[in-house]
């Protein structure tokens, strides 16, 4: 979805599930790269989570007005608490059971 809204600075997908690539991000060492997206700016800072989901803000054109709404005190405690909600519960949402062992299967209910 991020590459569809066309952002202003290159965004690069690391596959979670790929060890080798995992590996060539010291930054990531120790990091549950599976419980939430995580973001490394060219600074080299790594975010997770709501907080990471924040730091795209700055670089999709039609969003970049809204960093300092969504860091603001208030607002990102909410923010936090629904994205660690929406990343418990993604594979339910999304009609799944969650993966296990790296197998994952449709719910078909």
């Amino acid at each position: 979805m991020i590459q569809r809204i066309a952002p202003h600075a290159q965004v690069r997908f690391i596959d979670a599930n790929n060890a080798r690539e995992i590996a060539r991000y010291p930054q990531m060492n120790g990091v549950d790269a599976q419980g939430q997206m995580h973001v490394l700016n060219p600074a080299g800072e790594l975010t997770g989570g709501y907080d990471a989901l924040v730091a795209l803000t700055s670089i999709v054109p039609l969003l970049g007005w809204s960093q300092t709404l969504f860091s603001a005190t208030p607002i990102r405690a909410i923010g936090q608490r629904l994205y660690r909600w929406l990343a418990a519960n993604r594979y339910r949402l999304g009609g799944q059971v969650p993966c296990h062992d790296g197998v994952c299967q449709l719910n078909r209910n």
